[in-house]
């Protein structure tokens, strides 16, 4: 959902900037932009938490964080005159594509069914704890509490 409203509001300010600019003789060279929407993505699949990726996911963050960003990026820096809007909206837009990459919608979610039905093809089935490993099995133990994870996942 976060990558669906970075792309609406990266092509709200490219059609904005296409209406309202004066045509501009000089040519600009997006590459530094383009540099700045892919360290974007680098950084948010980074922070979202390294999802795998497919090539149909990944070619579509590269387009939307990469060439949509810069176009972006020099709408901004355009239409607001200030050169740090236009390197903050690379940025900021390419680290949302990398939200694309998510298997849900939203980052940093957390389904209770998530973890009982995925299985990683490198890791077997985990199989549910038996009372020794579970908090009272601990209690009955003598075992403190603060020693045992409840957390299945």
């Amino acid at each position: 959902m976060i990558a669906i409203a970075a792309i609406v509001a990266d092509i709200v300010l490219i059609l904005t900037h296409r209406v309202r600019a004066v045509p501009d003789p000089a040519k600009y060279a997006p590459w530094p932009y383009m540099a700045v929407g892919l360290a974007g993505c680098a950084a948010g699949w980074l922070v979202v938490g390294r999802p795998e990726a497919a090539w149909d996911d990944l070619f579509l963050a590269l387009v939307c964080g990469v060439v949509v960003t810069s176009e972006a990026a020099h709408a901004a820096r355009a239409l607001s005159g200030r050169p740090w809007v236009g390197w903050a909206t690379a940025l900021v837009s390419g680290a949302a594509a990398a939200t694309w990459l998510l298997p849900d919608p939203l980052p940093f979610t957390w389904h209770p069914t998530a973890c009982r039905t995925a299985v990683r093809p490198d890791r077997p089935a985990r199989r549910r704890p038996t009372t020794e490993h579970s908090v009272v099995g601990r209690r009955r133990q003598g075992l403190g509490v603060a020693e045992v994870s409840t957390k299945r996942c």
